[in-house]
């Protein structure tokens, strides 16, 4: 299998920047086991009108939106957020 690399986009890109370096380690560590294995099992599948799927996946309190660009290898995180469990 190829490698995958994850892309923001810019909105998640701003809201990556604006975290704390040791939530920005954090987020990178889960980004990038994403990217070792992108086919793992989302919690969630959304369809859009276009026909692409978004995913969604939790790593703890950590959720990541994102949908997979096969052909060229990428993993395109949407959006994430942390969440507190109750």
């Amino acid at each position: 299998m190829r490698e995958y690399s994850f892309i923001l986009d810019p909105s998640a890109l701003q809201k990556f920047h604006a975290l704390s370096k040791t939530r920005r380690d954090h987020v990178l560590d889960h980004l990038a086991q994403l990217a070792k294995d992108p086919f793992m099992r989302p919690d969630f599948i959304h369809r859009l009108e276009s026909q692409r799927d978004l995913y969604l996946k939790s790593f703890g309190q950590l959720v990541v939106k994102y949908y997979i660009d096969a052909p060229v290898c990428e993993i395109r995180i949407v959006d994430f957020t942390f969440i507190r469990r109750v």
